[in-house]
């Protein structure tokens, strides 16, 4: 594959991820939660309800999440939800690195945003109790906030070959 090639494959894919993605544009460091599962609702699990519901606050909907809800009926109970509690850093629209903020949060939808319960690790035990799963190794994962490196990469790869293919050519034209 030529050099040019791979540039313009570059360009096409980074245009697409910027402006399909989601992010913001600019250097963003951004609150996010990633759903790990949906709890059952039982009545064993009431009072880790009320306890979301009164929250410890509300993360509001980026503009993907907000379009995506807009045709929800609000007039149902939502599911809570167990979720993980990360920032995402991002630079014209590429997730660069992403790290822990609260670490595990109970969370429920609502209209403007996830109506979130940090839990700390008491709370995180009582949730294993309750429904039988243990949580306490639950972490981020973390690829799916590096691809954004891959563009640079890719880059400095294509360079690197069409500098290789410069350099064939001029070698099999006698320049020196």
């Amino acid at each position: 594959m030529k050099a040019e090639h791979l540039f313009g494959i570059l360009v096409l894919a980074l245009v697409a991820a910027v402006f399909l993605g989601g992010r913001p544009k600019l250097p963003a460091n951004t609150p996010r939660i990633e759903a790990i599962e949906r709890l059952p609702d039982t009545p064993r699990l009431a009072q880790v309800r009320r306890y979301t519901e009164y929250g410890s606050g509300i993360l509001p909907y980026n503009a993907r999440e907000k379009r995506d809800r807009e045709r929800r009926r609000w007039d149902e109970p939502q599911p809570l939800q167990l979720g993980y509690s990360y920032r995402e850093v991002s630079f014209f629209g590429l997730p660069i690195w992403a790290y822990e903020e609260f670490g595990l949060v109970t969370f429920i939808e609502v209209p403007s945003g996830f109506n979130l319960a940090i839990l700390r690790p008491q709370q995180v035990e009582l949730l294993r109790e309750l429904t039988g799963k243990d949580y306490s190794s639950q972490g981020l994962s973390l690829w799916k906030h590096l691809w954004g490196w891959l563009f640079p990469l890719g880059f400095i790869g294509a360079a690197l070959l069409l500098l290789r293919e410069d350099a064939k050519r001029r070698e099999a034209e006698g320049v020196v």
